[in-house]
């Protein structure tokens, strides 16, 4: 039997984005969540926490909190879709980078290791990077796009999160996420970005890279203690994304979790939880993270 997720509050407050003093004082005067409380410790569900990131949200753009506690979540949204800017904040940056891929300029490369030191590294990822990923998969479906290209937009990527992995990723005592890809599976920022979203959250990322035996990724993961393994996997078919995932797991050591991310997660049988998390979205796979996280936390 599964039970739900639940977060501490340093997490919550991870996933939200507001100061705990903040999160106290509109738990306070606003009854903004009620969380859970178990031996004295505020645990807040995953609905809450999205009630939190709308309410920030909200007080972000102007509105007061002690209005907005009173509106539905819907209501909230409504509001969302009403002031919602012309562009995204960092839509000219990721359009001038793309620009300068198309006109196979260096200065791409550049231009996102520039961005990488002006913002946060969530930002960076969320923001910038994943919608450039998306915007090239588009132009790439519809032919606007040359191998060269598409080749550049890789090198420049793959560039800036390695050096970012090794800069964030280095927590030598905290719990380890072990990323790769598996056999025959050449596609590697699913990989790479889930190292990045890690050690972002204070997790020491162990990043091997992709086209790895399955041995091989098992060993690490022995050889690290690993929390867990994040495997991503795009351009499998189904029948050997499901093999694989499973001699995966029966590899690993019980205590490790599996998470698999990329199109594959499609293939995945829900009766194959939670033995086997499946990630379909890079922010499911940020909550997965600080979940088990701070079940580590717990236990210590």
């Amino acid at each position: 039997m599964t039970h739900p997720i639940t977060y501490p509050m340093k997490a919550a407050c991870m996933l939200s984005g507001l100061p705990p003093d903040t999160l106290r004082a509109w738990e306070r005067r606003y009854k903004a969540v009620v969380p859970s409380r178990i031996n004295g410790r505020r645990l807040y569900s995953q609905e809450q926490v999205e009630r939190l990131k709308l309410l920030k949200w909200a007080v972000d753009h102007g509105h007061k909190i002690s209005r907005v506690t009173k509106l539905s979540n819907a209501q909230i949204h409504n509001l969302q879709h009403q002031n919602q800017p012309a562009e995204p904040a960092y839509e000219g940056q990721v359009r001038r980078i793309i620009d300068l891929i198309k006109n196979y300029r260096p200065e791409a490369d550049v231009e996102l290791a520039r961005m990488a030191s002006l913002m946060e590294p969530r930002a960076f990822v969320f923001e910038l990077v994943l919608p450039i990923m998306r915007l090239i998969g588009k132009e790439w479906e519809a032919g606007k796009l040359s191998i060269a290209q598409e080749h550049l937009t890789s090198a420049a990527i793959r560039n800036v999160l390695g050096s970012l992995v090794r800069i964030y990723g280095v927590h030598t005592d905290a719990p380890a996420i072990v990323c790769a890809t598996p056999p025959s599976e050449s596609h590697e920022f699913g990989a790479l970005i889930a190292a990045m979203i890690a050690s972002i959250h204070g997790l020491r990322a162990v990043y091997l890279g992709a086209d790895l035996p399955l041995e091989e990724t098992s060993r690490a993961a022995h050889a690290v203690h690993a929390l867990a393994v994040v495997l991503s996997i795009n351009r499998l078919d189904a029948q050997t994304a499901l093999e694989q995932t499973a001699t995966l797991r029966d590899l690993l050591p019980a205590h490790t979790h599996l998470i698999v991310g990329g199109h594959a997660t499609t293939h995945i049988p829900p009766q194959n939880a939670p033995a086997i998390h499946v990630s379909p979205t890079f922010e499911v796979l940020s909550q997965l993270l600080v979940h088990l996280k701070s079940q580590t936390t717990q236990r210590e």
